[in-house]
């Protein structure tokens, strides 16, 4: 069975169907209105009812032709499209499902990284701290291999005085 993509695709195919069944159901009816021009002229109202019946019959049957031959067809158009609009939402929610489990295993793979890196951290620490504490070390001996000295220059310093007039002063003269 062929597989339409819309439902104007089901009508261009029927398209060709139903001009064949109007000709033929065109050319039925010319051919009643002769039988009825002629029943009216020979036979009378019997042949006029008789073929009154025929053209019921005939409109009857064009009418099962076209419920018969359209409808499954449009009923096909239409599920056709239905189901590419169910595959479509089925899609969506297996790439947003993929997505997901995509961001998860990175998330997790992150956290694992996080956690591996997480302990140099601390080791980075420990050494900042040892590396301080020897400075601390080296600052502290200078300190009290040199106190003594610092201040023997700083009370010399202090307890200098040369009283001399400052530059910035000018000379009075008398």
């Amino acid at each position: 069975m062929m597989e339409f993509k819309s439902v104007i695709g089901v009508i261009t195919w029927l398209l060709p169907i139903s001009t064949r069944w109007y000709d033929v159901c065109r050319t039925n009816e010319a051919t009643l209105l002769i039988r009825l021009q002629a029943a009216q002229q020979s036979q009378g109202i019997q042949t006029l009812l008789e073929a009154e019946k025929e053209a019921a019959k005939i409109v009857q049957q064009a009418r099962q032709c076209w419920c018969h031959i359209y409808l499954p067809l449009l009923h096909f158009a239409t599920k056709s499209v239905t189901d590419r609009v169910q595959r479509l939402k089925d899609a969506r929610s297996e790439a947003s499902k993929e997505i997901e489990a995509y961001k998860q295993a990175k998330e997790a793979e992150f956290r694992a990284f996080e956690s591996s890196h997480a302990g140099t951290t601390s080791d980075a620490q420990t050494t900042v701290d040892k590396e301080t504490e020897l400075k601390l070390q080296t600052i502290s001996q200078s300190y009290e291999q040199a106190k003594d000295t610092v201040v023997e220059k700083l009370l010399a310093r202090v307890t200098l005085v040369n009283p001399e007039l400052h530059r910035n002063l000018k000379k009075l003269e008398a």
